[in-house]
């Protein structure tokens, strides 16, 4: 479920205003940073006609990355994100291999800049998002841009549990609705888990 959010326009303005390669997405967990970063992509995938990316769940718990695939010459590519930067031979072909691809390129979960520089595109036409609960200062230095994704405004909020509880639940009861997401502080992934408790919990009285 997703609705639009403040942070998502920002990032169409940053893509539409000038030159961009890198943008550094953060946040706290379950503020929403893989939903909306993976949204975009998708919403802007047709501008990077030649590559694609996406991201699915990680062959086994100990990638600190999301296992990814990326299309490069009508072949899929498997990737798997190392935990420390990939030996120099293998980092130089990758970068061979996406100087003149236009590449949309998604790392979620990142843990530190070293993870991100050695596997960035060469491509000046190429845009690697990277996703993180931490700001990362040192991709600053190799050109990232920063957005940082904060708690949902009280409108939205309401607008995404409404949603996750669906029109039949939810008709006519906007101000009960609100109360409740009042207590998920703005926090997408709470929205959702307080969706299947809805009705009962409409008239509960709450404490903080």
């Amino acid at each position: 479920m997703f609705v639009e959010r403040e942070e998502l326009a920002r990032l169409i303005r940053l893509h539409d205003t000038g030159p961009l390669t890198l943008v550094m997405v953060s946040g706290p967990k379950g503020i929403g940073k893989t939903t909306l970063t993976l949204h975009w992509a998708q919403r802007h995938r047709d501008r990077f006609a030649t590559d694609g990316y996406t991201s699915t769940s990680p062959p086994n718990p100990g990638w600190p990355l999301r296992w990814c695939w990326c299309d490069c010459c009508a072949t899929s590519v498997s990737l798997p994100v190392p935990s420390s930067p990939i030996p120099g031979e293998r980092a130089a072909l990758w970068r061979s291999l996406t100087r003149h691809r236009r590449l949309l390129l998604v790392l979620d979960g990142v843990e530190h800049a070293g993870q991100v520089t050695t596997l960035l595109p060469a491509g000046t036409d190429c845009l690697t998002l990277v996703v993180s609960r931490l700001r990362l200062p040192d991709l600053t230095d190799v050109g990232a841009r920063h957005l940082v994704l904060r708690a949902l405004p009280e409108q939205t909020a309401t607008d995404l549990l409404a949603a996750c509880v669906g029109p039949e639940r939810g008709s006519g009861q906007r101000r009960h609705l609100a109360a409740l997401a009042a207590h998920g502080r703005g926090h997408p992934v709470t929205m959702t888990l307080l969706a299947p408790t809805w009705p009962h919990t409409r008239n509960c009285r709450w404490t903080r």
